[in-house]
């Protein structure tokens, strides 16, 4: 005896395989010749719900072929148990181990079904403004509880929507903007639409997601800084934020006045994240206000600040000999 046991050198459908036909002939190949032995018939293939299908099997020199009687069902996970000591090589070295590996049959093309979702089911950080598409395998048409598909959040809340068909794609676009980092489910049930011979879906379907982050456009910091003293007269104010930014429908209305209210003349540069203020003439020993409205500047996004930007600093004094 050479004390090695028969090894599983590859299976047909492999680990994890998907689309795997419903009468597809289970093959599991050794390293070696084997024969059947004292757990042969435990060989088994069951379904997720741990329901035994039935099975014939038999073995030619090194692989074990497992047919089904009948056929397997559409879109369902098997799992093929190949137990310790059911089959033995030559010198009686038995199969040990038991094996275990798992595969999904394919869907039935001959119902309607959902292909891809844009967002994709648990999306999270989704655009409050997305418009949603649901793709199916065909083209389809209004069915019977078509008014029926809803999008609702979290907390109960019927969001308004405007539904259309385009060939094999149901679109939906929002009449009201979403809110931020807030839960939402797309509800469809089985016979809001059908295809061409009026095949509903099997089930109602559910999408869910999640919006995104809301993103607020606030300053990062100053140069100078707030309340700062000893300013040089000529020294540029550079304003930076949290992302790029562009100007906004006030941007003439920054303001740099003195503590007496008189304006300073200012030039206006964006580039990139940071807003550049090049006054034209500061006075020495003088206190400025620079007043930057709410809707001067806006991210790429549109995004505003949440209330006017308000900092004030000190112009250095020189002090005569």
């Amino acid at each position: 005896m050479n004390g090695v046991r028969p090894t599983i050198i590859v299976t047909c459908p492999h680990n994890c395989e998907e689309c795997v036909s419903i009468y597809r002939t289970i093959k599991v190949m050794f390293h070696e010749s084997v024969y059947p032995a004292v757990n042969y018939k435990d060989i088994k293939v069951i379904d997720s719900h741990h329901v035994e299908v039935k099975v014939k099997t038999c073995i030619y020199e090194n692989t074990l072929f497992i047919d089904i009687c009948g056929s397997l069902d559409y879109d369902t996970k098997y799992y093929v148990v190949i137990p310790k000591d059911c089959v033995k090589d030559l010198e009686c070295n038995l199969f040990c181990p038991e094996y275990v590996f798992e595969f999904t049959t394919e869907i039935n093309k001959n119902l309607l079904f959902i292909t891809r979702t844009e967002p994709q089911n648990e999306d999270k950080c989704v655009d409050i403004n997305t418009n949603i598409v649901i793709n199916f395998n065909k083209i389809i048409k209004e069915g019977k509880e078509f008014d029926d598909i809803k999008l609702i959040s979290c907390d109960g809340k019927c969001i308004k929507i405007k539904k259309e068909i385009c060939e094999s794609a149901l679109k939906i676009d929002l009449c009201e903007e979403l809110e931020y980092e807030k839960e939402y489910k797309l509800f469809i049930p089985k016979c809001a639409v059908k295809d061409c011979k009026n095949i509903t879906m099997e089930k109602s379907y559910t999408l869910e997601f999640t919006t995104e982050e809301e993103k607020k456009l606030f300053v990062v910091c100053t140069k100078p800084v707030d309340g700062a003293g000893n300013v040089d007269t000529c020294e540029e104010i550079v304003i930076t934020f949290n992302s790029k930014i562009e100007e906004g429908k006030d941007f003439c209305e920054i303001k740099l006045f003195d503590n007496q209210g008189e304006c300073v003349e200012l030039e206006k540069v964006i580039k990139g994240d940071r807003l550049y203020l090049e006054p034209e003439k500061l006075c020495q020993c003088k206190k400025y206000f620079l007043e930057i409205p709410k809707k001067a500047v806006k991210s790429c996004e549109g995004k505003t600040l949440q209330c006017d930007f308000n900092m004030s600093f000190c112009t250095v004094c020189l002090v005569k000999k």
